[in-house]
């Protein structure tokens, strides 16, 4: 609703959903709101339209990061050592997470908080996903790191295909329900949350 405030947009007001059968989904849109109108009156000024607002949100999936961070948090109550390294993870696109990647994550700290030890290695995790790790001694934690450029030019990838049907679902979902609307002004927004906090211009725009 910000990017909608900057555009004078206001009295932003929550529509509670309707009473449904169980299984159905609701049909109302998530706010009523006021927007500007192009139109002017007698005395020169113009009165805004009433709007409906549906937003969609398109998340990241839980991935590769999001798994070391955790586990690392979780094994700290049984392996305090681990709490001496600073654990810097290097993946090239934050593939979605499955229970076999994950299980290969806790081993890799679980052996860590075994036999601490300063080390740069590649935990291949299953599918053939290389995540470069370095481990050095200092304030414990997880973070990610992405290099841009050289063998990197375009760096982290968001996927245009996946990325297109989840948002034509989510599009074709939020019409429906701000088909009850007609006589009314209907905005459909689209929060969208990258994996790698970056987004392709080019794919915003074949979404849109």
């Amino acid at each position: 609703m910000g990017e909608l405030s900057k555009r004078e947009c206001s009295d932003f007001a929550p529509l509670a959903p309707p009473a449904v059968k169980k299984g159905m989904t609701p049909s109302s849109a998530d706010y009523r709101c006021l927007v500007p109108s192009d139109e002017v009156n007698n005395d020169g000024d113009s009165s805004p339209q009433v709007a409906y607002l549906e937003i969609k949100n398109l998340r990241a999936p839980r991935g590769i990061n999001n798994a070391f961070i955790r586990i690392y948090t979780r094994l700290l109550a049984e392996y305090p050592e681990l709490s001496r390294f600073r654990i810097i993870i290097k993946p090239y696109s934050d593939n979605h997470l499955t229970d076999d990647r994950r299980a290969r994550i806790e081993a890799f700290l679980t052996g860590l908080a075994s036999s601490p030890a300063s080390q740069t290695t590649v935990l291949s995790l299953p599918g053939d996903v290389p995540v470069e790790i370095k481990v050095l001694e200092g304030h414990g934690g997880v973070c990610m790191f992405r290099g841009i450029g050289g063998d990197e030019p375009w760096g982290p990838f968001t996927n245009p295909s996946a990325l297109l049907k989840k948002a034509t679902e989510k599009i074709r979902d939020g019409i429906r329900q701000l088909s009850n609307y007609p006589a009314a002004l209907r905005i459909l927004a689209l929060n969208i949350q990258s994996p790698d906090a970056t987004f392709s211009n080019d794919v915003g725009i074949q979404t849109a």
